[in-house]
Protein backbone atom coordinates (compact mmCIF):
# COMPACT_ATOMS: atom_id res chain seq x y z
CA UNK A 1 0.00 0.00 0.00
CA UNK A 2 3.25 2.18 0.72
CA UNK A 3 4.21 1.67 -2.74
CA UNK A 4 0.94 1.95 -4.35
CA UNK A 5 0.54 5.49 -2.62
CA UNK A 6 3.79 6.81 -3.48
CA UNK A 7 3.56 5.79 -7.21
CA UNK A 8 0.32 6.80 -7.65
CA UNK A 9 1.35 10.33 -6.98
CA UNK A 10 4.67 10.51 -8.38
CA UNK A 11 4.35 9.43 -11.63
CA UNK A 12 1.44 11.72 -12.95
CA UNK A 13 3.36 14.40 -11.65
CA UNK A 14 6.80 13.01 -13.13
CA UNK A 15 4.87 12.86 -16.92
CA UNK A 16 3.49 16.29 -16.36
CA UNK A 17 6.18 17.82 -15.42
CA UNK A 18 8.25 16.18 -18.51
CA UNK A 19 5.31 17.18 -21.21
CA UNK A 20 5.32 20.24 -19.58
CA UNK A 21 8.60 21.07 -19.34
CA UNK A 22 9.12 23.82 -21.25
CA UNK A 23 6.24 26.16 -19.95
CA UNK A 24 6.89 25.71 -16.70
CA UNK A 25 9.94 26.23 -16.54
CA UNK A 26 9.65 29.51 -18.70
CA UNK A 27 6.91 30.74 -15.67
CA UNK A 28 8.56 29.73 -13.45
CA UNK A 29 12.36 30.46 -13.57
CA UNK A 30 12.18 32.63 -17.32
CA UNK A 31 12.93 32.24 -20.81
CA UNK A 32 17.06 32.09 -19.98
CA UNK A 33 16.63 28.49 -18.43
CA UNK A 34 15.22 27.06 -21.25
CA UNK A 35 18.07 25.06 -22.60
CA UNK A 36 17.68 22.99 -19.39
CA UNK A 37 14.22 21.60 -21.07
CA UNK A 38 16.01 18.56 -22.28
CA UNK A 39 16.86 17.88 -18.60
CA UNK A 40 13.63 17.81 -16.91
CA UNK A 41 12.06 14.33 -18.23
CA UNK A 42 15.37 12.38 -16.82
CA UNK A 43 15.30 14.60 -13.81
CA UNK A 44 11.71 13.53 -13.20
CA UNK A 45 12.66 9.86 -13.79
CA UNK A 46 15.26 10.05 -11.31
CA UNK A 47 12.49 11.52 -9.03
CA UNK A 48 10.54 8.42 -9.14
CA UNK A 49 12.70 6.08 -8.67
CA UNK A 50 14.56 8.20 -5.89
CA UNK A 51 10.64 8.40 -3.78
CA UNK A 52 10.27 5.06 -4.78
CA UNK A 53 13.28 3.65 -3.48
CA UNK A 54 13.56 5.60 -0.02
CA UNK A 55 9.50 4.25 0.33
CA UNK A 56 11.55 0.92 0.08
CA UNK A 57 14.73 1.58 2.38
CA UNK A 58 12.38 2.58 4.72
CA UNK A 59 10.44 -0.65 4.72
CA UNK A 60 13.43 -2.86 4.80
CA UNK A 61 14.78 -0.24 7.98
CA UNK A 62 10.61 -1.21 9.39
CA UNK A 63 11.63 -4.50 9.07
CA UNK A 64 15.11 -4.27 10.66
CA UNK A 65 16.97 -5.11 7.61
CA UNK A 66 19.37 -2.30 8.46
CA UNK A 67 22.86 -4.71 7.19
CA UNK A 68 20.36 -4.35 3.57
CA UNK A 69 19.83 -0.92 3.86
CA UNK A 70 23.88 -1.03 4.28
CA UNK A 71 24.60 -2.78 1.14
CA UNK A 72 21.91 -0.33 -0.84
CA UNK A 73 23.18 2.79 0.40
CA UNK A 74 26.95 1.42 -1.06
CA UNK A 75 25.50 0.09 -3.95
CA UNK A 76 23.94 3.61 -4.62
CA UNK A 77 27.08 5.63 -3.57
CA UNK A 78 29.29 3.14 -6.07
CA UNK A 79 27.11 3.18 -8.87
CA UNK A 80 26.84 6.85 -8.58
CA UNK A 81 30.59 7.33 -8.79
CA UNK A 82 30.84 4.80 -11.84
CA UNK A 83 27.41 7.30 -13.01
CA UNK A 84 29.93 10.35 -12.81
CA UNK A 85 32.79 8.55 -14.12
CA UNK A 86 31.40 7.27 -17.17
CA UNK A 87 28.68 9.52 -18.25
CA UNK A 88 29.27 12.31 -16.43
CA UNK A 89 31.78 13.37 -19.13
CA UNK A 90 29.37 13.17 -22.18
CA UNK A 91 26.72 15.84 -20.68
CA UNK A 92 24.53 16.39 -18.02
CA UNK A 93 21.40 14.73 -20.23
CA UNK A 94 23.51 11.37 -19.89
CA UNK A 95 24.71 11.64 -16.18
CA UNK A 96 20.59 11.72 -15.33
CA UNK A 97 20.25 8.77 -17.41
CA UNK A 98 22.60 6.72 -16.02
CA UNK A 99 21.40 8.30 -12.23
CA UNK A 100 17.91 7.28 -13.22
CA UNK A 101 18.53 3.81 -14.11
CA UNK A 102 20.83 3.59 -11.15
CA UNK A 103 17.81 4.58 -8.61
CA UNK A 104 15.60 2.00 -10.34
CA UNK A 105 18.50 -0.77 -9.75
CA UNK A 106 18.34 -0.18 -6.40
CA UNK A 107 14.67 -0.14 -6.01
CA UNK A 108 14.52 -3.57 -7.99
CA UNK A 109 17.89 -5.07 -5.38
CA UNK A 110 15.22 -3.37 -2.07
CA UNK A 111 11.73 -5.34 -3.77
CA UNK A 112 13.51 -8.41 -4.31
CA UNK A 113 14.68 -8.38 -0.41
CA UNK A 114 11.47 -7.26 0.62
CA UNK A 115 9.66 -9.82 -1.11
CA UNK A 116 12.21 -12.58 0.12
CA UNK A 117 11.44 -11.51 3.35
CA UNK A 118 7.59 -11.56 2.71
CA UNK A 119 6.98 -7.82 3.07
CA UNK A 120 5.33 -7.41 -0.52
CA UNK A 121 3.58 -9.65 -2.71
CA UNK A 122 3.77 -10.13 -6.16
CA UNK A 123 0.34 -8.79 -6.70
CA UNK A 124 1.02 -6.09 -4.33
CA UNK A 125 3.58 -4.64 -6.34
CA UNK A 126 1.51 -5.27 -9.64
CA UNK A 127 -1.31 -3.04 -8.00
CA UNK A 128 1.35 -0.83 -6.98
CA UNK A 129 3.51 -0.41 -10.33
CA UNK A 130 0.41 -0.70 -13.37
CA UNK A 131 -2.13 1.59 -11.96
CA UNK A 132 -0.43 4.57 -12.53
CA UNK A 133 1.90 3.71 -15.61
CA UNK A 134 -1.44 2.90 -17.85
CA UNK A 135 -3.62 5.43 -16.26
CA UNK A 136 -0.49 8.08 -16.98
CA UNK A 137 -0.16 6.42 -20.77
CA UNK A 138 -4.24 6.69 -21.06
CA UNK A 139 -4.29 10.35 -19.54
CA UNK A 140 -1.37 11.58 -21.82
CA UNK A 141 -2.80 10.59 -24.84
CA UNK A 142 -6.64 12.08 -23.92
CA UNK A 143 -4.77 15.51 -22.80
CA UNK A 144 -2.79 15.42 -26.45
CA UNK A 145 -6.18 14.79 -28.30
CA UNK A 146 -7.86 17.44 -26.83
CA UNK A 147 -5.72 19.79 -27.60
CA UNK A 148 -5.10 18.65 -31.02
CA UNK A 149 -8.89 19.06 -31.69
CA UNK A 150 -8.38 21.93 -30.45
CA UNK A 151 -5.63 22.84 -32.32
CA UNK A 152 -3.41 23.47 -29.59
CA UNK A 153 0.09 22.32 -28.13
CA UNK A 154 1.05 22.81 -24.45
CA UNK A 155 3.63 25.47 -25.54
CA UNK A 156 2.39 28.29 -23.33
CA UNK A 157 1.20 28.70 -19.50
CA UNK A 158 -2.60 28.91 -20.51
CA UNK A 159 -2.58 25.55 -23.01
CA UNK A 160 -0.27 23.62 -20.78
CA UNK A 161 -2.83 24.57 -17.63
CA UNK A 162 -5.52 23.41 -19.97
CA UNK A 163 -3.29 20.16 -20.71
CA UNK A 164 -2.77 19.70 -16.90
CA UNK A 165 -5.91 19.99 -15.64
CA UNK A 166 -7.06 17.50 -18.88
CA UNK A 167 -4.39 14.93 -17.29
CA UNK A 168 -5.52 14.99 -14.24
CA UNK A 169 -9.08 14.60 -15.06
CA UNK A 170 -8.28 11.53 -17.37
CA UNK A 171 -5.22 9.82 -15.03
CA UNK A 172 -8.62 9.79 -12.06
CA UNK A 173 -10.96 8.77 -14.90
CA UNK A 174 -8.60 5.85 -16.16
CA UNK A 175 -8.10 4.80 -12.30
CA UNK A 176 -11.77 4.77 -11.86
CA UNK A 177 -13.05 3.32 -14.43
CA UNK A 178 -10.26 0.64 -14.79
CA UNK A 179 -8.72 -0.30 -11.62
CA UNK A 180 -11.95 0.04 -9.39
CA UNK A 181 -10.60 -2.39 -6.66
CA UNK A 182 -7.24 -0.80 -6.14
CA UNK A 183 -8.49 3.19 -5.91
CA UNK A 184 -11.48 1.82 -3.26
CA UNK A 185 -8.65 -0.34 -1.55
CA UNK A 186 -6.15 3.11 -1.37
CA UNK A 187 -9.16 5.52 -0.58
CA UNK A 188 -10.13 3.57 2.49
CA UNK A 189 -6.67 4.49 4.01
CA UNK A 190 -7.37 8.26 3.69
CA UNK A 191 -8.83 10.33 7.13
CA UNK A 192 -11.53 11.85 4.13
CA UNK A 193 -12.52 9.02 2.44
CA UNK A 194 -16.23 9.06 3.31
CA UNK A 195 -15.72 12.18 1.00
CA UNK A 196 -13.43 10.59 -1.25
CA UNK A 197 -16.12 7.40 -1.74
CA UNK A 198 -18.54 9.87 -2.62
CA UNK A 199 -16.24 11.88 -5.05
CA UNK A 200 -15.02 9.10 -7.17
CA UNK A 201 -19.10 7.23 -6.60
CA UNK A 202 -17.32 4.33 -5.15
CA UNK A 203 -19.09 1.71 -2.32
CA UNK A 204 -16.82 2.16 1.23
CA UNK A 205 -15.03 -1.02 1.26
CA UNK A 206 -15.58 -3.10 4.06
Amino acid sequence: MIFRIVAWTVVPIAICLAVLAGPVIATVYGNKWIAVVPLLPWAMAWGVGASLSYAGYMLLLSRQQQRRCLFADAFFLCGTGVALAVALPFGMRAYLMASALLQFLVLLLMLQWLYRIGSVARDGLVSAFLPPVVAGFLATAAAFAVLYFLSLVPSTFMTAAGWGIVFALAYLLSLRLIFVRELSALISYFPARKTLYRLFVLKEAE
